[in-house]
């Protein structure tokens, strides 16, 4: 990727942060408003005694599902600029490639989404810290500090467990966050809807079809073999992701200004 190639990719994210500024606004009001709610939930129980480290660890251990949700949400509206005729003749008339235009999508879910979130916790905990005297007459210090980099740090967030655990949890994440990116470049309506409905769909066909198997719990399994077994299904996850990735790329590729609409699309 030559100089070039950067400079038009800064000018789409620039083009998108102006197009969409109200969307990109409401996204950061919810997550503003997500995260103090979140640290409201936990923070009056630990105001009648010195409980700040007890309040930063229910925080921490909160903050991960909050955290998955919100990501979910935000790669299902991946490509809702292809949404509509007008937004379409918009996006593929722009003076960049389609690897460009994809690439700027890929920056803004992996580096801006991200950026964005701390941001909102950093103003969430201020914001909680400043109020909770108004309405507790007490409160507790600022955790955001040390809340931050001790998420960023533990991929897996407060989860202490074994090596192989941790990349089996990762590699899970990973699939579906990319079964999320796909089914935005997929879908064009209600995008988060139909790939949670697709998914949940298939999770019951594979459950029922293992009742027709025999599957011994870890238990009755050897330690040296139970580790094989998490070993193949996070490279298995792994695959599928890379799939995924790939087919999401694919779908990008073909999206035209005027394209058949299907079955999936009228629901």
């Amino acid at each position: 990727m030559n100089s070039n190639s950067l400079t038009r990719i800064k000018y789409l994210l620039l083009q998108d942060l102006s197009m969409n500024r109200k969307r990109y606004i409401s996204l950061f009001v919810g997550l503003f408003l997500g995260t103090l709610m979140l640290i409201y939930l936990v923070h009056p129980k630990y105001l009648l005694h010195d409980g700040s480290e007890r309040f930063y660890v229910a925080v921490y251990n909160s903050m991960p599902v909050f955290i998955v949700c919100a990501t979910l949400v935000f790669i299902s509206e991946l490509f809702a600029n292809f949404s509509t005729k007008q937004k379409r003749v918009h996006q593929l008339m722009l003076p960049a490639t389609k690897g460009e235009k994809f690439a700027a999508r890929f920056l803004l879910c992996c580096v801006g989404f991200p950026i964005v979130f701390v941001i909102a916790i950093v103003l969430a905990d201020v914001a909680r810290w400043i109020l909770s005297p108004l309405l507790f007459e007490n409160t507790l210090p600022l955790i955001c500090h040390k809340l931050i980099p001790d998420m960023l740090l533990k991929t897996t967030f407060y989860w202490e467990g074994e090596t192989l655990d941790h990349f089996l949890f990762c590699s899970f994440m990973t699939w579906i966050a990319t079964f999320y990116a796909m089914g935005s470049a997929l879908f064009r309506r209600r995008a988060l809807l139909k790939t949670k409905l697709c998914l949940m769909g298939g999770f019951i066909l594979l459950v029922l079809f293992l009742e027709n198997f025999d599957i011994p719990g870890k238990s009755a399994v050897d330690d040296n073999v139970f580790d094989v077994m998490r070993i193949v299904a996070a490279c298995i996850l792994l695959v599928l992701s890379v799939v995924q990735f790939c087919l999401t790329r694919r779908l990008y590729n073909r999206i035209q200004v005027i394209s058949k609409q299907t079955w999936y699309d009228r629901i």
